[in-house]
């Protein structure tokens, strides 16, 4: 479970699309806080989160979350 509401996340090139897709206005090298859910899959910003098995606390990057959630459908 992710316990981040909001995260600040930097635009760059690689994001920049994403975030204007998204109605954003922004330019290159801009820190914005954003909903987690706002997140590119790949992104690389860090988030705490909560094991939905033993509770336990962690700080790891979203793309890794997404990629455990994804595999098995809880966060562990």
């Amino acid at each position: 479970m992710i316990i981040d509401k909001f995260v600040s996340v930097t635009i760059n090139s690689s994001n920049i699309k994403h975030y204007i897709n998204l109605n954003y206005n922004v330019g290159r090298s801009e820190i914005i806080s954003v909903p987690v859910e706002h997140l590119t899959v790949g992104s690389h910003v860090k988030i705490h989160c909560k094991c939905d098995v033993c509770e336990k606390t962690v700080f790891i990057e979203y793309r890794q979350y997404y990629k455990n959630y994804n595999k098995c459908n809880y966060y562990a």
